[in-house]
């Protein structure tokens, strides 16, 4: 293992492009199962939803100004499009964790999409060093 290059031994500064990027064990944590709520209250979801499928990954957006819910987490497409939240009855750890800094991610593990509305099965993912 090489050892980063110090620049400034007083200071105890380091040249960061030395600095080992790769993580050796990094994993990833499964932290819950859910459906995506509030998907029939958005408009053009059935056309926002297109290309969400199995193994797709999204994005989550912390809201908590949102008026209705300070733990709000909103669930993102690829084009940063909100297409539902995070169930308001289990977001509360969800968020705590955003908001300590935690890496969060969605995968997607279904789509059906109805004449009725769209369901959008998730698993809620947390990268964890």
């Amino acid at each position: 293992m090489t050892l980063p290059t110090v620049i400034d031994p007083n200071n105890m500064l380091i040249d960061p492009s030395t600095l080992m990027m790769d993580v050796p064990f990094k994993h990833e944590v499964q932290l819950m199962r859910t459906y995506v709520a509030g998907t029939d209250f958005v408009p053009n979801i059935r056309e926002l939803v297109v290309d969400v499928k199995e193994g797709c990954r999204l994005k989550l957006l912390r809201e908590p100004q949102n008026p209705y819910d300070s733990n709000a987490i909103a669930v993102m497409n690829s084009d940063d499009k909100r297409i539902g939240y995070i169930p308001k009855r289990a977001n509360e750890s969800i968020a705590a964790l955003m908001d300590a800094g935690k890496d969060l991610y969605c995968g997607v593990v279904s789509t059906y999409i109805s004449s009725y509305g769209v369901d959008v099965e998730i698993k809620v993912m947390m990268n964890d060093l």
